[in-house]
């Protein structure tokens, strides 16, 4: 490429990177709490009907980037209502910040009584027995992993 072609070429592919860049930078951020106002950290913030997704961080922030367009935001958070949000998110981040009410369980009653042996005791015996044979039988793991609730990593 001779350096007329190249002085013209180089900052018309600079220019389009930095375009490109700017309009692909958007979506959403926010925080999460409960109806007292206290945060949520470690929530699950999904796109609806996309692998897309993420987690609020330890003061229940989240932000989530996200093409043009309209979504549905799935909140989740153990021990709250699940909440769906829309959302239509342009250029830059649209603040979505949420309240998720508390999730009342009424459970039946519960007898306990004293006696015979739980029933998974006898399955984890068995496969307590055969774990050497299972090692041996994987040579590597690898998985993809879809969370619903909090947690935290840690490593």
């Amino acid at each position: 490429m001779n350096s007329g072609l190249r002085s013209i070429f180089c900052p018309f592919l600079l220019f389009s990177l930095f375009t490109t860049e700017v309009l692909a930078a958007g979506g959403i951020r926010g925080t999460i709490t409960n109806v007292r106002k206290e945060p949520l950290p470690f929530a699950s913030i999904v796109v609806k009907n996309t692998s897309l997704g993420t987690m609020s961080n330890a003061e229940a922030r989240y932000e989530l980037t996200l093409n043009p367009g309209k979504y549905e935001i799935i909140f989740q958070y153990l021990g709250y209502q699940t909440q769906v949000q829309s959302v239509e998110v342009w250029e830059g981040y649209v603040q979505l910040d949420v309240v998720l009410q508390d999730q009342t369980v009424t459970l039946q009653e519960v007898q306990v009584k004293a006696g015979k042996e739980d029933p998974a005791y006898t399955i984890m015996r068995k496969a307590i027995a055969k774990s050497r044979f299972h090692i041996l039988q994987v040579q590597s793991y690898s998985a993809r992993v879809y969370t619903r609730g909090g947690g935290r990593l840690t490593d």
